[in-house]
């Protein structure tokens, strides 16, 4: 890890690879276009495009009217602000239910959330629009630590380093209005990492083998298979690579590819082009957060190139469609029944889960058990 290299020359090299790879993902002999969804990272891309100079470019993008979530502003803003060819999918009420069957066939095994509903549309629309190629913004999450859950990580490598008080970093990401928190168990997982490496296997394994709706049989018979691991490093970094090389991104460059080839399309990842990912491996943990911001090497190096509130958003929001709202749809409703039924059937789950009122959860929330119960009947 390179810890004397400068701020000035981080950020010139990041521009240099990052460039480098938008340009060599343009190669091409068909049609190509890109994902916006008007944060951060698909915003770089579609920037770079356009200083690369790629004439009549094309943008494809999931919308959600009425949701509160919906970035169809953000969106709308970059389309605008590069005079980009915007075209907009969302996803109705009607075709849910036969939607989510089109994917159950297409990607063969269970999908974590109904976010691959969205992505699967926006394939479509790119193929009705003959883009046979897409450039897409997967892997800069978890590469640049563009998610809340990061900062504990990197305020432990600090407080394990004494500087995490006198660096201000947590006066200043809740100044910005992250809501993480740093107690006695970050504190102790920080003094003391393999200590807490394998209190987190057992609290989790735990967690996953207490599920009360879970037959005892079927939990006897899953403890054998189970397992859970941590990241080797107790660090910032340790955590990202753990992220982007053993548990995290795989499965959504899986949903990514299954969903893509549906339609005949390909996807391409700028940001996973792995002489970038090696030097962003490179920098130490301050060039991914600093001062409270997530992706800071990344923002520093596109500020000149985007909006000022698309560089330095603090809102930042995932690909998340509305699945609350669509898990209460009379159709869901019924479809969730019939699949809690086969499962019970199944001797998977207990028979008074039946009993149970189908409890709706937003798409990335922790106890997500009713669209869970949902997709793996489907396997059955």
């Amino acid at each position: 890890m390179d810890g004397s290299i400068s701020d000035g020359h981080a950020i010139q090299r990041f521009q240099e690879l990052f460039t480098r790879s938008v340009k060599r993902r343009l190669r091409s002999d068909v049609p190509l276009g890109t994902s916006l969804s008007g944060g951060l990272d698909s915003s770089s891309i579609a920037a770079t495009i356009c200083k690369l100079g790629a004439p009549g470019f094309q943008t494809f993008s999931a919308v959600f009217p009425g949701f509160e979530k919906n970035e169809e502003k953000y969106i709308d803003d970059i389309a605008g602000y590069f005079s980009l060819q915007s075209f907009k999918t969302d996803v109705s009420n009607e075709e849910i239910p036969q939607l989510f069957q089109k994917l159950i066939q297409c990607h063969d095994e269970p999908f974590g959330s109904a976010s691959t509903l969205p992505q699967y549309k926006v394939f479509e629309l790119a193929k009705q629009h003959g883009i046979k190629v897409l450039l897409d913004g997967q892997g800069a999450d978890e590469t640049l630590a563009g998610y809340d859950k990061y900062y504990k990580w990197y305020w432990q490598e600090l407080f394990g380093n004494r500087r995490l008080m006198k660096s201000k970093e947590l006066q200043k990401a809740k100044s910005l209005g992250v809501n993480e928190t740093f107690g006695i168990k970050n504190i102790l997982s920080s003094l003391f990492p393999d200590f807490a490496s394998v209190f987190l296997e057992r609290q989790y394994l735990l967690h996953a083998l207490k599920q009360e709706d879970l037959t005892r049989d079927f939990v006897r018979f899953q403890s054998k298979e189970a397992y859970y691991t941590t990241p080797a490093m107790f660090s910032l970094n340790g955590v990202l690579y753990y992220n982007t090389c053993m548990h995290g991104l795989e499965e959504l460059l899986r949903y990514a590819d299954r969903n893509s080839m549906a339609h005949g399309r390909e996807v391409r990842l700028p940001f996973l082009e792995h002489e970038l990912v090696e030097f962003l491996f490179s920098l130490p943990s301050h060039f991914k957060i600093r001062e409270g911001w997530t992706k800071w090497i990344l923002r520093r190096s596109m500020e000149s190139a985007l909006p000022n509130q698309t560089a330095w958003r603090t809102d930042k929001t995932g690909f998340e469609p509305p699945q609350l709202s669509w898990m209460g749809l009379p159709s869901m409703r019924e479809m969730t029944n019939e699949a809690k039924n086969k499962l019970v059937r199944e001797k998977i789950l207990k028979p008074e889960v039946m009993t149970k009122k189908i409890e709706p959860a937003a798409a990335y929330e922790k106890n997500n058990f009713d669209w869970r119960y949902l997709v793996s009947a489907q396997f059955l």
